[in-house]
């Protein structure tokens, strides 16, 4: 019994660390991208003007 314990127990944190780490990257992601819109928004209301 222990042993499943374990194994589970080990499992869920692997999941809860690829979790973490997979919001971490959509968040990075989103930033870049809000990041990168914001810029392109300037430089084409600037070429326009």
């Amino acid at each position: 019994m222990l042993f499943v314990w374990r194994l589970a127990s080990g499992v869920w944190r692997l999941a809860s660390g690829v979790w973490r780490l997979a919001s971490g990257v959509w968040r990075l992601a989103s930033g870049v991208w809000r990041l990168a819109s914001g810029v392109w928004r300037l430089a084409s209301t600037r070429l326009v003007n």
